[in-house]
């Protein structure tokens, strides 16, 4: 017997099967938007989170770099951490004291009219008449207790910590450290009248003050102090070599010179530099209102309400702590790996400013970082003309002690000089050129190529950077 399955009835009215919905083609195309709004939202933001989340991991990384190295973080932090020198005594007051006088002084009527405090002409070779000789010494005899302060200061080898609060980072207020560029200048008008009138240890004298000036800013951690303390010491050593040119300098005074050129310290300074520069940076990424002065310091054209709104700019933090930490880590090695890390740094910046992810995610970035090889290079040329200077003097005094020029810089060590001194732009000793005339000890510069010791003081193009001492019979 077969039996018959009863398949249901698809239009069976006691069963009636709902409707379809109808969809409006209005509808069905904001969908499609509202699906594509979600994808795009989705292709931007996960990105964005993903990135951020590795930023937050490589910046907590770097700050225990940081931390490890027992540096400061934040600009708060900076105050504690800048300190007069260990074991050279405080002179802060006196100094700044003496730098108010010379200030003073440089706003008195007539200066402008004279040489190196003002825009009047060089001092003339010795052996020539000096017209403004009478207005000079006229105008040093009222800053004798100011330039008195600046050679106390350099005999006992002193330190300071001027009264910089370093919290507002790069809105933070340098009078002290401009100030010393007046209270150098004095002392290189002192340089000159000794000079002028054959009084060599007293000039020899004004180049260590303006070294031990110099020096009072050795630890403050800004990059602008260690400009003006890198200018400084340039002066110093021009004259130093102008000095040597025209008259015939003792053996103690040649030593008492070398004594304070070693006493320069370049890569220790440029870490001070780049701790400032890091902190700054860091502080303004999580802070809007530093970054509001930036901008407004810097001529961005960004409105200060706008910055003030900036969320905590976390990629850009991790980017620069990163970026500054190569260059200081290189400089822990020498300052051709920090100017090799600098080079590399700024190519990097460079690339980021190319590329619309770039200047989108790093803006804080592409602001707020120095132009890294050109200040890294500018110790680095610091250090090449201390370290000529110094081996050039070693030179002389072997040759006064041999009768000859050394034949190699080997030879005047551990006598004359410590240690053989080192390029930072190549990591390769200095070259020395000595002849009938004079000898030459130099570093290549900025281009790594020997021009055959063409030295001058601006760095032009086929030129060399070095200190000439010359043999030839000079004045007493």
């Amino acid at each position: 017997m077969s039996t018959s399955v009863k398949r249901p009835v698809l239009d069976n009215p006691e069963f009636p099967l709902p409707a379809r919905p109808k969809i409006s083609t209005g509808r069905l195309v904001l969908g499609c938007l509202g699906v594509a709004v979600i994808t795009l939202i989705a292709a931007v933001a996960l990105p964005w989170i993903i990135w951020n989340r590795q930023a937050a991991a490589r910046l907590d990384a770097a700050i225990k770099r940081v931390k490890s190295r027992g540096e400061p973080l934040t600009t708060a932090e900076i105050n504690e951490f800048y300190q007069p020198a260990k074991g050279r005594p405080d002179m802060t007051k006196e100094l700044m004291a003496a730098l108010a006088i010379c200030e003073a002084a440089s706003k008195a009527p007539g200066v402008p009219a004279l040489p190196i405090v003002g825009q009047g002409a060089e001092p003339p070779p010795r052996g020539q008449e000096w017209r403004q000789l009478a207005e000079v010494e006229k105008y040093l005899a009222g800053q004798q207790q100011a330039l008195d302060t600046f050679h106390e200061f350099t005999r006992r080898d002193a330190a300071a910590r001027f009264p910089v609060d370093f919290t507002p980072g790069i809105g933070a207020v340098l009078p002290e450290t401009q100030r010393m560029r007046q209270g150098a200048r004095a002392l290189s008008l002192q340089f000159h009248v000794h000079r002028h009138q054959g009084e060599i240890t007293e000039a020899t004298s004004c180049i260590i003050a303006q070294i031990g000036m110099a020096r009072a800013l050795d630890d403050e951690p800004t990059l602008i102090s260690q400009l003006v303390r890198i200018a400084i010491t340039g002066v110093a050593l021009a004259e130093a070599q102008q000095l040597v040119r025209e008259a015939e300098v003792s053996d103690a005074d040649l030593r008492r010179l070398q004594s304070a050129l070693r006493k320069i310290s370049t890569t220790g300074s440029l870490k001070q530099a780049l701790v400032g520069e890091r902190a700054f940076a860091y502080s303004a990424c999580l802070d809007p209102k530093q970054m509001a002065d930036a901008g407004e310091m810097l001529q961005t054209g960004m409105p200060r309400e706008l910055a003030e709104r900036q969320p905590r700019r976390v990629l850009d933090a991790s980017l620069m702590l990163e970026l500054n930490l190569r260059i200081s880590e290189g400089a822990d090695q020498s300052l051709f790996k920090a100017w090799e890390e600098a080079r590399a740094t700024e190519d990097e910046i460079h690339t980021l400013a190319g590329t619309l992810s770039g200047r989108l995610y790093y803006t804080y970035t592409l602001l707020l970082s120095p132009a890294y090889s050109q200040t890294v290079s500018a110790f680095a040329r610091s250090a090449a003309e201390r370290d000529s200077a110094d081996a050039a003097i070693a030179a002389e005094l072997y040759r006064r002690q041999h009768g000859k020029w050394p034949a190699k810089l080997d030879d005047l060590v551990s006598e004359f000089l410590p240690t053989v001194p080192i390029d930072p732009f190549t990591n390769r000793p200095l070259v020395m050129i000595a002849g009938a005339e004079s000898c030459k000890i130099y570093s290549v510069g900025l281009d790594g190529v020997d021009h055959g010791g063409n030295l001058t003081s601006d760095q032009k193009p086929g030129t060399d950077l070095g200190f000439e001492m010359p043999s030839g019979k000079k004045m007493p």
